[in-house]
């Protein structure tokens, strides 16, 4: 199973059933399965692992907590309690104070969004409803650095990603766009040439923050270029990404834009934004008409990524003396250009099955998602599940 980001632009619906198979409700009760530990959910080591990361986790959490019912059906209710430190020392377990009817004294369970596993009630505890959580969307604060790291191999690589061409002309068309990883490719590359290769542990701040740029080129009019006037990139709503930089000189683009040639009177647009996302689209605004002098002319590029496909996904072995069936890992990763999974980090699920999840996904495949002919990256989760030996 995968969930990707929202971000990314990219329908992965159709690898679900290739990555494993979902965990199907029993229809009537019991709607959730009871944890056989009673330590589940009452210790920071035993947190329940809700997933979703401080963007989505917030909700996640009520939704398991509302599904929580007393041994005879009643309801609970429920008040948050300062945090915990987490067992890995870098982050935090929420806790909530949790009673019902004929409790003696009110629970405390633990509950983490930094990762993500099968849910069960704890002991004590049934379900009136099914938790219905599925994989959570991609954590975007630990995708940002999966993509650096991702953007600094690719500024080294020998053959590494090319621009984005906004149309179907490809490079000598209306124009090129780079996501944000594009553009920190390009500074790796120029500072590998330098003699000072960048580190992902330790970028300057100038390149951690998203920026993506549009780079729009001159019009011909018989015997003239018409330079681009306005450049927006707009969201399907009609938002328009704030523009942080425009250069439209072309010793200022080639600063920007180190290696990547632009023709005379060329502008370019830089965003405060992480990726070029389906459905945005770009619009060219020119300071005339080719035909009427004084009059405005416009050229609009719809931006619509292709899906991912799944073309290959492999079902690893369990580990010798693994004896349980259907145990899975939940792992995030990219959607890399070259059709693999890179960058894999185990959200939750069974410690002893992590590191043998995330070598699985060396052997998996995808065609990657694609706009215009270039392949896109795109944050996933993804659920590796074990086969019999």
């Amino acid at each position: 199973m995968i969930r990707s980001h929202p971000w990314a632009g990219v329908a992965l619906s159709a690898l679900l059933a290739a990555a494993g198979p979902a965990s199907a409700q029993p229809a009537g009760p019991p709607a959730c399965d009871v944890a056989a530990d009673a330590e589940y959910g009452r210790t920071p080591a035993k947190a329940v692992q809700v997933g979703g990361s401080p963007l989505f986790g917030g909700a996640r959490q009520k939704r398991y907590l509302d599904s929580l019912r007393g041994p005879g059906g009643q309801p609970v209710t429920y008040t948050r309690l300062p945090a915990v430190d987490a067992p890995d020392g870098e982050t935090l377990i929420d806790r909530y104070e949790v009673t019902y009817e004929g409790l003696a004294k009110p629970e405390v369970l633990h509950l983490d969004w930094y990762r993500y596993t099968e849910l069960r009630a704890p002991t004590g505890f049934v379900c009136g409803q099914p938790f219905e959580l599925g994989l959570p969307p991609p954590d975007p604060f630990q995708a940002a650095e999966q993509i650096a790291r991702l953007a600094l191999a690719d500024g080294a690589s020998t053959t590494p990603m090319t621009p984005i061409p906004l149309g179907e002309d490809g490079p000598r068309g209306i124009g090129l766009a780079l996501d944000h990883l594009r553009m920190l490719s390009l500074a790796a590359r120029q500072s590998a040439a330098g003699g000072a290769p960048l580190s992902a542990d330790s970028l300057p701040d100038a390149l951690r923050q998203p920026r993506s740029v549009v780079l729009a080129y001159p019009q011909r009019c018989t015997d003239r270029l018409l330079s681009p006037a306005t450049i927006v990139l707009e969201d399907p709503r009609g938002r328009q990404a704030e523009p942080v930089l425009r250069h439209d000189r072309a010793d200022a683009i080639a600063r920007a834009l180190p290696g990547l040639a632009a023709p005379e009177g060329s502008v370019a647009v830089v965003f405060g934004i992480d990726g070029i996302r389906s459905g945005y689209a770009v619009k060219i605004v020119f300071a005339e008409d080719c035909a009427r002098s004084g009059a405005r002319s416009e050229v609009t590029v719809p931006l619509e990524i292709t899906g991912a496909k799944l073309v290959e996904s492999p079902m690893p072995t369990r580990p010798v003396g693994d004896a349980a069936i259907g145990r899975w890992v939940a792992i995030q990763a990219l959607v890399a250009a070259d059709g693999r999974f890179r960058e894999g980090v185990a959200l939750g699920g069974p410690d002893d099955l992590a590191k043998a999840a995330v070598a699985a996904l060396e052997h998996w495949r995808v065609e990657p998602p694609r706009l215009f002919g270039a392949a896109m990256v795109a944050p996933v989760v993804l659920r590796v599940s074990f086969g019999p030996r």
